[in-house]
């Protein structure tokens, strides 16, 4: 396997495994970033400090330290099968019930495509079908104008009095322990044009429409350097002009 096939499959691993602390969050009825909180700094050195303590038992008695190697080989064998098959291995043929959310403007259609459940009937997470798109039409001649994959079902269209009607902003949440909402951004007079997809960290509770043409988002400057946590990292907003199609 090549490096570049590696990193690939690595990645697809990690983005299938985060997302079941979205799931997870949603379950419970917290936000993402709390559910992390929690995990990581309760649930996990709770976790740690229970295992620790294990262990310590089972080094004093060599029978039940082979019965916990067994059950611990069982577990490090079973865990990847939780990140579900990879894109090549999985069967097409599941029926995956979709919902479609659209929206029009100017005679353009956009369809935001997605599961309708997390789970399927198989047990199988929706998400691992990648069955998430965009997809833009012209209402009166059926063309496709633009189609996308989306990163993850957690995405949905920006509704703000605000915005003009010339202009289209979905905002879609990638999960990651470290981000990400993705912001996309497009105009549909006097013609079709994708003028924006803008990574905004992980600030997904900031405002994002600042005007009928204008957009508030997290900008890194030139010279910026990522701090040591996310919790010293500070939110530096600027404008994006729809209008002109440009930062402002």
């Amino acid at each position: 396997m090549s490096m570049e096939a590696f990193k690939a499959w690595y990645m697809d691993l990690y983005w299938k495994f985060d997302n079941l602390f979205l799931v997870a969050a949603e379950f419970f009825g917290i936000t993402y970033h709390e559910f992390v909180l929690i995990s990581l700094c309760v649930v996990w050195p709770a976790i740690t400090l229970g295992l620790s303590v294990a262990v310590i038992k089972l080094w004093s008695d060599q029978r039940r330290l082979r019965q916990a190697s067994l059950v611990l080989v069982l577990i490090t064998f079973a865990a990847p099968a939780w990140a579900g098959p990879s894109a090549e291995n999985m069967d097409y043929s599941v029926v995956r019930p979709l919902k479609i959310f659209t929206k029009v403007s100017n005679g353009i259609r956009f369809d935001i495509v997605k599961p309708a459940d997390t789970f399927l009937k198989n047990g199988d997470m929706a998400d691992w079908y990648t069955d998430q798109v965009l997809i833009v039409r012209n209402v009166k001649s059926g063309q496709v104008l633009h189609s996308q994959t989306l990163k993850s079902d957690k995405v949905s269209f920006v509704i703000d009095e605000r915005l003009s009607k010339d202009f289209i902003v979905i905002k879609e949440w990638s999960g990651g322990a470290s981000c990400c909402l993705i912001v996309h951004a497009y105009r549909t007079r006097p013609s079709f044009k994708k003028l924006l997809e803008h990574d905004n960290n992980f600030f997904d509770r900031t405002d994002l429409i600042a005007g009928s043409d204008r957009l508030v988002l997290y900008k890194e400057s030139v010279f910026f350097i990522y701090p040591s946590s996310h919790s010293q990292l500070k939110y530096t907003p600027a404008v994006f002009n729809l209008r002109r199609n440009r930062w402002e």
